[in-house]
């Protein structure tokens, strides 16, 4: 593992893009073999920042053991890919795919997060513990995990890797919609989260004991058993969140609070694809809609298989 001193910055060769196929994936990777919890013997974050004003920059991180390979929904636990402690503290312009959370903060005040990529188990972003705390501009998608020009850089660690067309049944459904609350803030005063968004996760934000300002924040693709937002002893504002689901509830389970919350929501829109794509099927009858369907499911197929065989 690596730690990162006072006022040192661990920077890599170019910025992480978000979906680099064209071959900006050239630059610093690490394919990770460390930090998977079920080894027996002690283990750390792969990078801690631990000295006052220590910094991170473009450098992507792989925990290519963790790749999906079936349906299944298995996993190894990990440490986190980068742990911060120290205070006055920057992570710009990085990617973190397969770990179990990307980035923890633990009593780090006066920390920078800007323009993250990835795609994480359990969180992407976990605070603990910290003041004043800056997100903006990141980003959870399943694809970063195989947008990527590293297919054409013989690798030869990454060979057989998941690929786009498997994504959703062997990432998102088994695993990211499961497990995965993007934002996770505890006892934690002053974090700013502003034009974040997440694809195909289970919660956007699960916080407690914190205070919190998003602005232009939401989620595609989630999960439709969870609230967007659970707020737990918190002082929550939102302005200029979405949700989209195909769960047919209209956005009902935008958030959940307890007793103990105080939460402002401003310019709140839900999209249920589900129940906007289908309702004037709905509207016909159960027998009508079904009949419905069986005409234009198969005619949508082979539509479907004539254009691919004319443009592939």
């Amino acid at each position: 593992p690596v730690t990162v001193p006072d006022g040192v910055e661990l920077r890599g060769a170019s910025s992480a893009a978000s979906r680099d196929q064209s071959g900006c994936s050239k630059g610093t990777l690490i394919l990770s073999y460390y930090g998977y919890c079920n080894v027996n013997r002690v283990q750390y974050p792969l990078i801690t920042l631990e000295g006052d004003g220590s910094g991170l920059m473009n450098i992507r991180v792989n925990y290519l053991l963790n790749c999906p390979r079936d349906e299944s929904g298995g996993y190894i636990p990990t440490m986190p890919a980068v742990s911060v402690t120290g205070d006055n503290t920057h992570i710009i312009n990085n990617c973190t795919v397969l770990s179990s959370v990307g980035f923890e903060l633990k009593g780090a005040d006066n920390a920078y997060l800007s323009r993250n990529i990835g795609s994480c188990i359990d969180n992407f972003i976990d605070v603990e513990d910290c003041t004043d705390i800056l997100i903006e501009g990141c980003l959870q998608n399943g694809t970063a995990i195989v947008r990527n020009g590293f297919a054409s850089m013989n690798i030869p660690e990454l060979a057989d890797w998941l690929t786009e067309d498997r994504i959703f049944d062997c990432w998102f459904i088994p695993i990211s919609r499961l497990h995965t609350d993007y934002l996770k803030i505890t006892n934690s005063e002053n974090v700013t989260v502003f034009n974040t968004f997440i694809y195909g996760g289970r919660r956007f934000m699960l916080a407690e004991n914190s205070s919190i300002f998003a602005c232009g924040v939401g989620c595609d693709g989630q999960s439709k058993d969870y609230y967007t937002y659970t707020f737990k002893n918190s002082d929550a504002t939102v302005i200029g969140t979405m949700k989209s689901t195909f769960d047919g509830h209209d956005g009902t389970r935008s958030y959940e609070t307890d007793k103990n919350t105080k939460l402002k929501l401003y310019d709140r829109i839900s999209v249920d694809l589900e129940y906007n794509e289908f309702t004037v099927l709905k509207n016909c009858g159960m027998e009508c809609a079904d009949f419905f369907t069986a005409i234009l499911q198969p005619l949508y197929r082979i539509i479907e298989f004539f254009g691919r065989l004319f443009t592939e």
